[in-house]
């Protein structure tokens, strides 16, 4: 080999053992495991946490998007020209029914919080969670007894409603109350008919919304459809809780809906990824959850959470035992 090739690769044998130290050198965890991750969240403050339905599935109710068991693949009996439609606001206002149909089998109370949402409680009563943004509308985290100040809903929730029109605000109470009477709840201020739309009037429930004139005064719960803003508060918040996070926790999403979907790339260089749902590795290549210290977990969320407590020697408390009446319709 001549002088100025080995002087070459000399240059480059350098340069490559330059670029691995820096690399050493900006690693916050050894290794890119789940035990190195307990081993970094015992020493966190600011732990911020991004949910989905996958961290509800154990409670009974099923996540969105797994082909066979997933909310979507189940609502072939409310005759929807897609799936997402049930969260179609123009689809909404014009054909209710479904979505009513669906709300009574997911109206808050029903189901207990899981381990998942009990450990996230366990980092909130230990100091070390900043904010928790979720994508479910389960209420399963405030029945779980995480702080409001900690929770960030944003796709909203079923614990308030409001008129589609007026904007006027209903307590869930009145909205419980209507479907518990087979009656869909709409704004007397707003709506000029006294006759009650049936939550299942079949007749009308089966014509194509397009066919169908706008219905004035419908109230609904203050979950965010598609076409709709999400909560101010997200945007407010989200710049600094990930900025300054020292670990994020990725549980139960797939990370298709913008834009939550890119709530993950706000965190700085050093702040540590830790990724659990099924199929996580399809999931991180989408989602970039591609760094040196990213964790990638392809299992349930519950068997995850569990051996992380396990690891932190974190208490994990029980769900408070609600009465038989709750959650009835």
């Amino acid at each position: 080999m001549s002088d100025d090739k080995q002087s070459a690769l000399d240059t480059l044998t350098q340069k490559l053992k330059e670029l691995t130290a820096t690399e050493e050198e900006s690693r916050v965890l050894p290794e890119a495991t789940l035990e190195e991750f307990a081993k970094h969240l015992k020493g966190c403050k600011n732990v911020t946490v991004m949910v989905g339905a996958g961290i509800s599935v154990s409670a009974g109710i099923p996540d969105f998007r797994t082909p066979g068991t997933g909310l979507y693949s189940q609502l072939q009996k409310y005759d929807l020209p897609k799936p997402e439609a049930i969260f179609d606001l123009m689809y909404f206002t014009r054909k209710p029914h479904p979505f009513y149909r669906f709300a009574k089998e997911l109206w808050p109370g029903k189901h207990e919080p899981t381990k998942t949402h009990m450990f996230l409680k366990a980092l909130s009563d230990t100091g070390k969670l900043k904010r928790i943004y979720s994508q479910n509308i389960d209420n399963l985290e405030r029945e779980a007894g995480l702080p409001e100040k900690e929770l960030i809903e944003a796709h909203g929730n079923m614990i308030g409603a409001h008129c589609v029109d007026c904007r006027k605000k209903f307590e869930p109470s009145f909205v419980k109350e209507s479907m518990a009477a087979n009656k869909i709840p709409t704004c007397s201020k707003c709506r000029t008919s006294e006759d009650p739309i049936l939550i299942t009037d079949e007749a009308e429930a089966k014509t194509s919304p397009e066919d169908l004139p706008y219905i004035k005064g419908l109230v609904k719960p203050d979950i965010v459809f598609f076409h709709e803003s999400l909560p101010t508060e997200v945007f407010a918040s989200a710049g600094d809780d990930f900025k300054k996070a020292d670990a994020l926790i990725i549980l139960g999403t797939s990370l298709a809906v913008s834009p939550f979907n890119i709530l993950q790339t706000f965190t700085s260089k050093t702040c540590p990824r830790l990724l659990v749902t099924i199929g996580a590795d399809e999931v991180a290549q989408r989602a970039g959850l591609t760094a040196i210290d990213d964790v990638v977990h392809d299992c349930d969320c519950d068997k995850a959470t569990s051996l992380l407590a396990e690891l932190m020697e974190l208490k994990i408390d029980t769900p408070k035992p609600r009465s038989n009446e709750e959650g009835k319709l």
